[in-house]
């Protein structure tokens, strides 16, 4: 599924296992269900960020979260 990090723009380190190089800046990215993933992010926009799949049911199950920005 879709991750989005609404307000700010990722690289994506691990996806895949076999990635050595970091991505290019992302908006979002496709992440398969068994693969794990680092998101890494300059948080320069201070206050609630939306981290969330873009599938609404997932969303609703838990696939989400707000992070703080202080």
């Amino acid at each position: 599924s879709a991750l989005l990090l609404l307000g700010l723009r990722f690289w994506l380190f691990t996806a895949a296992p076999s990635a050595v190089a970091p991505s290019g800046l992302l908006a979002t990215c496709l992440i398969p269900p068994v693969i794990r993933a680092r998101l890494v992010f300059v948080a320069y926009n201070p206050g609630l960020l939306l981290f969330l799949c873009h599938m609404l049911e997932l969303s609703a199950a838990g696939l989400g979260m707000v992070l703080a920005i202080g």
